[in-house]
């Protein structure tokens, strides 16, 4: 029968049952009815004999009505930002300000007649380098250079006295000041692994408070062992570890629409972005990295405290048998929303629970494998891409500040921008354009000088071409793989993500042999991905896979 071979998840049995709307509203085209207190009924009838939860949402419980919306919010007031600052401050903290020798009046020039007299009376000492001295005794012998006997002397006038300046983590000292940040991402690439699994297991709600909380306790940390090194280390390290939205941003495209998929993905890049600009700039005001890292982490409590009057993905739910507890949601969602579900269409309602996905499993769908294997490559080859961009800016642009500040304002408007394009063309065609056209920008950047506008227009017209297709395969992990899988699927694509972002570093160094080659190198990795692109599926329209057997069929 054609209705085995669909792999649907709910099962309306009734074959004649109906939804109503509760609202204010007269002008109702459904079928209405009015009770006694005036209020109008606006009812959906279910004609047929089987129906995805997809549809249950769209017609009995909504969509996109007060609930979904307030779990929006959620994302873009919540969990966007608070990402952002756990990623942000982990820059802003590590900060090196200009420094030198601290022998010298000024770290501005050479002052020939600064001496050290407990070192040699006869003795001059001028710069040389950040890093070391070169005496010069009287009848003018130049002899070896040493480092700075007396430690450094550093210019705040633009960068705030950071943890790297207090302790004196430059020079010799500067791996010191690089090692907490491998540490970070090599937190956030196993993170973001670990949590999508657990997400899968235990569920979305309580993994998101783990997350937010051990982010929370981890920054806190870092302030107390900030005299202690090897603990300072390893609190970065578990900061890193639970830098992930992930989760919460797969919870909430749960509970939405198919047309709200985007819309929810984009809020959270948007609000990302702009927390990413405001944040920078409000170090700068703040000026004290004590302060900026207490208010990140103390505001990562607010997570868990949200989460205990979150319910739990309804999805999830029923894909781990918990029937019962979906259902109390689902009519709790829909009286939230003004809509009623008579108990026996709950009752009727029958879930056929997929099996658990494992590898071998997972292997046995060839069009679900390819599609999740390319998304990841895709994945890594952005990464190099993204990361890569705001390493060179950071290089050619001296100002942190206003390296972060005008990244966040471009990703900004490229979550704007991609998310009206991609809902109106597709994901797909969208991605791929938004990809050539980086590799383009990049090349032509070759012929330029790297310190001119137009160098400057063109490079940041491609990073905003970069964020776009970013913001894209942020969705499109969710959109391709079934629901047991989904958490995980989207977890590690962010893990291909940071793993491509420890390659950037690569590619930068090989400015030394030009300045643009990097750029060039960056444009090949951009098509590349491109052209990848191009055997991924249109997932524009399409419902949300709930087996193996419906993502397999994704074309």
């Amino acid at each position: 029968m054609a209705n085995e071979k669909m792999s649907m998840d709910i099962i309306i049995n009734d074959a004649d049952t109906e939804c109503v709307k509760v609202n204010g509203d007269s002008n109702n085209n459904a079928g209405e009815d009015d009770d006694r207190s005036g209020t109008k009924k606006e009812t959906f009838k279910l004609l047929e004999g089987q129906y995805s939860l997809e549809q249950v949402f769209d017609k009995c419980v909504g969509s996109f009505e007060i609930f979904q919306k307030l779990l929006t919010l959620y994302i873009v007031l919540f969990i966007g930002p608070l990402t952002s600052m756990n990623m942000i401050s982990q820059f802003l903290i590590l900060l090196t300000p200009p420094h030198k020798c601290s022998l010298f009046d000024s770290i501005d020039g050479n002052d020939l007649n600064s001496t050290l007299s407990d070192l040699d009376n006869s003795t001059l000492f001028i710069n040389s380098g950040n890093c070391l001295i070169r005496p010069i005794t009287t009848n003018g012998t130049h002899l070896p250079e040493v480092s700075c006997p007396k430690g450094w002397q550093y210019d705040h006038d633009l960068i705030y006295p950071t943890l790297v300046s207090e302790k004196d983590w430059v020079c010799h000292n500067q791996w010191q000041s690089l090692l907490p940040h491998s540490v970070y991402w090599c937190g956030a690439t196993i993170g973001c692994f670990v949590f999508g699994a657990l997400s899968d297991r235990f569920g979305r709600v309580w993994t998101t408070a783990a997350i937010f909380g051990l982010a929370g306790f981890s920054g806190l940390a870092g302030l107390l062992f900030a005299d202690h090194y090897p603990m300072f280390v390893i609190s970065r390290g578990l900061m890193g570890f639970a830098f992930t939205g992930s989760v919460t941003l797969v919870l909430v495209i749960e509970f939405v629409g198919l047309r709200q998929r985007l819309l929810v993905s984009t809020g959270f890049v948007v609000s990302h972005s702009l927390t990413s600009a405001a944040w920078s700039t409000l170090a700068y005001i703040i000026g004290d990295w004590r302060i900026l890292l207490m208010i990140s982490s103390c505001l990562q409590f607010t997570v868990p405290i949200i989460s205990i009057f979150t319910p739990e993905s309804v999805r999830w739910l029923y894909s781990k048998g918990q029937t019962e507890k979906g259902a109390k949601i689902l009519k709790k969602i829909a009286k939230f929303n003004g809509r009623e579900i008579p108990d026996h269409i709950i009752d009727a309602i029958v879930f056929k629970k997929p099996k658990p996905v494992v590898l071998r499993d997972f292997i046995r769908y060839p069009r679900l494998t390819k599609n999740f294997v390319l998304v990841g490559i895709i994945s890594i080859l952005n990464g190099i891409v993204y990361i890569g961009a705001n390493l060179y800016a950071a290089r050619v642009v001296k100002n942190p500040f206003l390296v972060l500040t005008v990244n966040g304002t471009i990703d900004f408007f490229a979550g704007l921008v991609s998310k009206a394009l991609a809902d109106k063309y597709g994901r797909k065609k969208i991605l791929m354009i938004n990809l050539y056209i980086t590799f383009i920008l990049y090349d032509i950047t070759y012929f330029l000088s790297e310190h001119s506008i137009e160098f400057m227009l063109l490079f940041y017209t491609a990073r905003l071409c970069v964020s776009m297709a970013f913001n894209i395969l942020y969705l499109y992990a969710a959109e391709i793989v079934p629901t047991s899988f989904r958490s995980r699927a989207v977890s590690t694509r962010l893990c291909l993500n940071n793993f491509g972002a420890l390659i950037a570093p690569i590619l930068i160094a090989t400015h030394v042999y030009g300045a643009v080659i990097p750029l060039t190198l960056f444009g090949l990795t951009a098509v590349l991905a491109g052209i990848l692109t191009i055997f991924l599926p249109e997932t524009l329209g399409v419902p949300l896979p709930e087996t193996c057997e419906d993502a397999n069929r994704l074309k």
